[in-house]
């Protein structure tokens, strides 16, 4: 957008919000499209300049959404896992339930076949807690709005 400049990326477990609702709400909507690609490299921060005042904002994104709309982790091929609805309404959704926290199956552990290439498979199941121990309070807020 004009007057925005990417000015870097953010890790969803070391950034300003960590133990916020919003970024808990944000974690329940990566959820809720079946997006598994939840690495750092996929996230953004922009500078936006804002006229007068010059002070400028610093939006945080998740900026590539190319993995979602499918499976919930990553699978042998990207035309099952990326894009595919067939595979999204066939999805499961909630993992498990507490009186405090709700477990989700997004992003779930890849595919074995990715055992061949074990950096991969590795930092895909190390993505696995993002989707997991969110609080239910604050899956109802953003499920509310």
């Amino acid at each position: 957008m004009k007057g925005e400049e990417k000015i870097g990326t953010w890790k969803w477990a070391d950034n300003p919000f960590t133990r916020q609702r919003e970024l808990n709400g944000l974690r329940v909507m990566m959820a809720v499209i079946n997006n598994w690609d939840l690495k750092g490299e996929n996230n953004a921060v922009y500078e936006e300049k804002h006229g007068d005042s010059g002070i400028p904002e610093l939006p945080y994104a998740v900026s590539d959404l190319g993995a979602s709309f499918a499976t919930t982790g990553r699978a042998r091929t990207h035309v099952i896992s990326k894009g595919n609805l067939n595979s999204y309404r066939k999805s499961k959704f909630i993992r498990k339930t507490t009186c405090e926290y709700v477990d989700f199956y997004v992003p779930s552990r890849p595919s074995l076949i990715f055992l061949a290439t074990p950096g991969e498979y590795f930092t895909r199941v190390h993505m696995e807690w993002i989707g997991k121990h969110i609080p239910r309070s604050d899956t109802q807020w953003v499920g509310g709005l």
